[in-house]
Order: structure tokens, then sequence, then C-alpha cells
């Protein structure tokens, strides 16, 4: 968990601990002048410690955390920082929360960015290209947030599941004239209420099961949800590509709700390739993705071609990454699946969602893209895609 605002050092009762955070995304991306390559997009801040509230639009406290460890931002370059109450809530694994010790409290956090170069034209003000440069500074895994909560929910006896489901309403506020945040468009659930809830419920429940692999000869503890993706198919198109292979190396296949795209290991040229009228599309069918179900079976999650081509082509959310690129089902999925991930029993499920007639016309517009140029409901799901995290903007710092 890490905030944008500088300022929230000061206004709250929280305290410095002697830990601090970089964390860039993306290896190898941008290049300098010089032909260095890395990365555009990260932050670097002190770690405090202190009590959390989450609140609900109502302004009612509906959940507290005592003595929790986050990140306040000294500098960032990041699309997630668009407000002052912006930030990340990470729903990994505490091993995904790793932070350095440091030898004060008064250790400048900022200096753990080496930056290579400055480059104006990166685009939406993102200027500096570098890595982070962790020196002798010693690794340290905190919990997380998210982690402990659950645990401790099913260690109190008030929940069986340690789990948690997310849910995103695509259209909800297609026509709307204010862009106005409604209580529909999206939703998490904790423990028990992850598997009984009118999502879960509604459709077809298929569950995956996580993967571990080597990584350099440690064995990769689940931090991205790994899945075993086998074959990308369109039999329409007669095509299919097998996944196997490279979904047994580290950290190639898995989903991540925090990344606006769904990345396909598909030359670049496939994504242009599909036909951009909306009624060969239609006819076309689907793209299938097959992977390992928890029970020894298959699991086959179904997207229409119309909606891969308008996510794409126009609103840039689903990426060809080349045969050797990462697979990664990003939060776009839940346009069409309920997600529910099971942390203790190492599993992610998808449900199938019913669309409203609404989201129905907003795929189907008369025009590759429909509705999508003008409605309040695409920019507010660009938003949340994006990286935006709408929620954060409910969670404070308790006094």
């Amino acid at each position: 968990m890490a905030f944008c605002n500088k300022s929230l050092a000061e206004e709250a009762s929280i305290s410095k601990v002697d830990y601090a955070q970089c964390n860039q995304y993306g290896e190898n991306s941008p290049t300098c002048p010089d032909n260095s390559t890395g990365s555009s997009l990260f932050f670097v801040g002190q770690v405090y410690e202190g009590n959390v509230g989450a609140y609900n639009n109502q302004g009612e406290e509906i959940a507290s955390m005592d003595n929790v460890t986050f990140t306040i931002m000294d500098e960032k370059q990041i699309y997630t920082c668009d407000s002052p109450l912006d930030g990340i809530l990470g729903i990994s694994h505490s091993v995904g929360n790793m932070v350095v010790s440091t030898p004060t409290l008064d250790f400048d956090a900022s200096s753990l960015w080496s930056e290579y170069c400055k480059k104006p034209d990166l685009g939406i003000g993102f200027e500096s290209i570098g890595s982070c440069a962790l020196g002798n500074l010693s690794q340290v895994t905190l919990p997380s947030p998210l982690e402990a909560a659950l645990s401790q929910g099913v260690e109190s006896g008030y929940n069986k599941a340690e789990a948690f489901g997310l849910y995103l309403d695509y259209a909800a506020t297609i026509g709307s004239t204010e862009d106005t945040i409604v209580p529909s468009l999206g939703a998490y659930f904790g423990g028990d209420l992850a598997l009984n809830n009118d999502f879960y419920n509604g459709g077809n429940v298929q569950t995956s099961k996580q993967v571990t692999n080597n990584c350099q000869g440690i064995t990769d503890p689940l931090e991205w949800y790994q899945l075993a993706f086998n074959t990308i198919r369109v039999p329409s198109l007669n095509f299919t590509y097998d996944t196997t292979e490279l979904c047994q190396v580290c950290s190639n296949c898995y989903t991540d709700s925090g990344n606006s795209m769904i990345q396909l290991p598909l030359p670049e040229e496939y994504c242009s390739s599909l036909p951009t009228n909306p009624d060969e599309l239609k006819a076309l069918g689907s793209l299938y993705i097959d992977l390992d179900g928890a029970d020894g079976g298959n699991v086959t999650l179904e997207l229409p071609l119309l909606w891969v081509k308008e996510q794409s082509a126009l609103l840039g959310h689903v990426e060809c990454t080349g045969l050797s690129g990462n697979f990664v089902l990003g939060l776009p999925i839940s346009q069409y699946y309920y997600l529910a991930f099971e942390m203790a029993n190492k599993t992610v499920t998808f449900v199938n969602l019913t669309l409203s007639d609404e989201t129905e016309n907003f795929i189907d517009g008369p025009e590759l893209g429909g509705a999508a140029s003008t409605s309040a409901g695409y920019l507010l799901y660009q938003a949340f895609t994006t990286g935006i995290l709408v929620a954060a903007s409910c969670i404070y710092l308790v006094q």
C-alpha cells in the first residue's frame, strides 16, 4: 500500500520505520539517447506505520487495520497519482511487499532511484528513465495488509475462506451526462463473501490452479497469481497457439488486476490483422484461452473477437507481445468475468458475467467502438483500467 500525497506524513498520527521502498514497473523499455534502457514508471518513498481505515462513499467506516506498514511516495512517476488521495493498493501475497532496511530514520529514500537520463518526450509528463539502485541495503518482506486481514478473518473464525473477489461494471455510467462514480462501478468482496455473492452465484464457475516455477533456483512463491495457460485458439480462423512451454518460465503467465491491459503472446501483426468490420468480426466469433483447472480438468475463457479488436485497435487495452512475450490477464478481463482469488488454496476462479443490455450495446455499437468515444462510462472505465485506483479515494490514515 502506497500513498502519493507527501503531506500525509505530517497530517496523520503515524511514525517512520527504518525501511524505504523503490518500485519500478516494466524493465528495459524506454531508451535514453545513449541507447541505455530502463524504466519510466516508478515510485520511491519512506515506509511508515499507523492505523488505516477504509470508508464507503457515504463516509462510513467499514473496516480498520491497526499498525499497518505503508509507503508515502517521496518521488514518483506513475499514472496512479492524479489526485491527492490516489495511490496503490496491492492485492498480492506478502512477497510482493519488498522494502529495504535503512541505516537511519533520516535516510533519503529518493536516493534509491538511479536516473539514467531525462527524456521529455515520454508523454503524460514522464521525463525520467532509470532503475532502482538498492546498493548494499538488505531487502525485507513486510506483511501484505490484505493477506494479513484475510488470514486474521479465518483465524478468528469470522470467515472460512481466505479469499477476495473483484467486480467491475464496464458500462456502469453509459449515457450519464456527469462524470460521477456510481455504486455499481465496482465492488470488492472479502472472505466468505468472495465466494458467495450475486456475481459468483450467477454464472458458470471455473477454478484454475496457481503454479510455481523455478526462478533462478528459487521456487517462485506465487506473488503474481501465475496460471498454467495451455493454448490460445480462434476456431473460425483455424488458429491454435500452444503456450505451455512459455508458461513454464517464471513470471510469464499470470493475472494482474493492476495491469490495464490483456497481453497475448502473439505476433504484433495478429492484433492488427483482424478485420475492422463489426459484422465480420461478430461472424468470426470468439478467441478462447485454455488453462489448467484446479480439479485436473480444463478452464476455458471466451472473448469475442469484436471486443478484442475494439480493445486493441481503439482503446489500447489488448496487446500482442510476441511469441516470447508475457501472457497477462489484466483488468479488462473483468468485462466478461468476475474473479475470485483464494490465497490459501492458491486458486483463481473465473465466473462468466451476464452482461446488461447497456453493456452489450456499448460493445456492439453501429461502428467499431460503439459509444466509446463519447460516453462518460468509457471515461470512467479508462480511468479505472489505466491504474487510477478509484477505491483509494476511500482509504484514509486514521488520526
